[in-house]
């Protein structure tokens, strides 16, 4: 039987702090940068492709990020639970 990890993400978002949610032309009167909560981007990952995989995952946001900016910023983990 073989066994599989997960690899999962999370995404950094821009969050509304404002009590009254006031938005002016599309931007928050205050807001801040938060990480959102783990989901799962690779379920069936075999062990010995797990470096690779992660690898190609990070690639892929460093890019994102180069063309879209930091609020296209991901991280990664391992959940072999």
């Amino acid at each position: 039987m073989t066994e599989y990890v997960t690899i999962e993400q999370r995404a950094l978002r821009e969050v509304c702090t404002d009590p009254q949610r006031r938005c002016y032309y599309g931007a928050w009167f205050s807001s801040e940068m938060q990480w959102s909560g783990w989901e799962a981007l690779d379920s069936f990952c075999p062990p010995d492709r797990v470096e690779a995989r992660l690898e190609f995952w990070r690639d892929l946001n460093a890019y994102a990020v180069r063309e879209r900016g930091e609020g296209a910023r991901k991280e990664f983990r391992v959940n072999d639970e």
